[in-house]
């Protein structure tokens, strides 16, 4: 009687375990699927980031260049300009000093040619290093394939299964979570290390655009005083 009303007790319970265990299995089926659907998600978002931040990064480049590049044209266009005024003062007084412009000109463009060379400079390794900077999201990309791969094999290999498949799932999906949890760990600190990256480039690009135009600033300065000196020999032989 005793054994009968055990029997009765376990029945009831025993079904409780094997139904939540059923329903075990329709979660971890469930989580699956979701997890990669998310991960593709977090990829997708990942690689559209990117292009916009290197097209972001480019245009702001470019843009600082042109900054700069206009900068210095009105640099040399104003003490051409001065040069020329002061030339053409000495032909007034009776002296031809032409020779001292076409000189100051050769040196302009020199200066021209030279600084906008170095100012493409700054911008093409800022880039690169834009780029190289930026390359860790592909170690981010293929964990994250990974994990891909690694949670269809589980799914697959578990929902194949007719008996054991709680266990299944239990056994094959615990280095997927951690794994899948270590990634979104690091997508989150990718995007606060790319915030980085974009203020040290920028800061570094603008360093050596500035470095660019005061060295154009200098030789410009020296071309003024040659072109000064070559106007007042030409005087003292009046």
């Amino acid at each position: 009687m005793k054994a009968t009303i055990l029997l009765r007790l376990l029945i009831p319970f025993c079904g409780f375990v094997i139904a939540n265990a059923k329903d075990e299995d329709t979660k971890k089926k469930i989580s699956i699927p979701k997890a990669i659907t998310e991960i593709k998600s977090k990829l997708a978002h990942l690689e559209n980031f990117r292009v916009e931040q290197f097209t972001k990064m480019q245009t702001f480049m470019t843009h600082i260049r042109i900054i700069n590049h206009d900068l210095l044209l009105s640099n040399l266009t104003a003490e051409l300009n001065n040069i020329r005024t002061a030339v053409n003062t000495t032909k007034e007084e009776g002296k031809e000093t032409e020779n001292c412009f076409e000189a100051a000109t050769k040196c302009a463009e020199e200066i021209r040619k030279a600084t906008e060379s170095t100012l493409l400079e700054c911008v093409h390794v800022s880039l690169y290093d834009f780029i190289n900077r930026s390359n860790i999201s592909n170690k981010i990309q293929a964990e994250a394939k990974g994990i891909i791969d690694q949670l269809s094999a589980t799914l697959f290999t578990c929902s194949s299964r007719r008996f054991d498949k709680r266990q299944c799932f239990v056994l094959r999906s615990k280095e997927s979570t951690d794994r899948f949890k270590r990634f979104h760990e690091t997508f989150n600190w990718y995007l606060n290390y790319h915030e980085e990256i974009v203020k040290r480039v920028s800061d570094q690009a603008n360093s050596c655009l500035h470095k660019s135009l005061c060295e154009s600033t200098k030789r410009i300065a020296d071309m003024q005083v040659v072109a000064k000196t070559c106007i007042e020999d030409a005087r003292d032989h009046l």
